[in-house]
C-alpha cells in the first residue's frame, strides 16, 4: 500500500507543481490525468480517489513543501556564492 501511495503522490506532485519548462495543471488537469491512470490500473485507482477527494487539502501541502524547497535553495545558493564565488541557476 505504502508504494501504492508514492506512486500517485509522484504523478500528482510532478503534474501539479510548476517547472521551467511548464505552469502546474488545475483541478480539472489533474483529475482528469490521474483517473485514467487509475482506470488503466497504471495507478490504484482507490488512492487516485482518496487523494482527489482531499485534493485541495493535500494541494496545499504540496505548495507549502515547494515554498520551503525553494526557500532552502535559494539560502543554499546564497552560502556558495558567499562562500565559494558560484552561480546556482535559480529555478523559480
Amino acid at each position: 500500500l505504502g508504494s501504492r501511495i508514492l506512486q500517485v503522490a509522484d504523478v500528482f506532485t510532478a503534474i501539479t507543481e510548476d517547472r521551467p519548462y511548464r505552469g502546474g495543471m488545475d483541478f480539472e488537469q489533474t483529475t482528469k490525468v490521474l483517473r485514467q491512470l487509475g482506470d488503466s490500473n497504471k495507478l490504484d485507482p482507490i488512492v487516485v480517489e482518496v487523494l482527489i477527494e482531499r485534493y485541495d487539502e493535500i494541494n496545499e501541502l504540496r505548495c507549502k513543501g515547494q515554498t520551503q524547497a525553494l526557500e532552502h535553495f535559494s539560502n543554499y545558493s546564497k552560502v556558495l556564492y558567499n562562500k565559494y564565488g558560484i552561480v546556482a541557476k535559480d529555478v523559480s
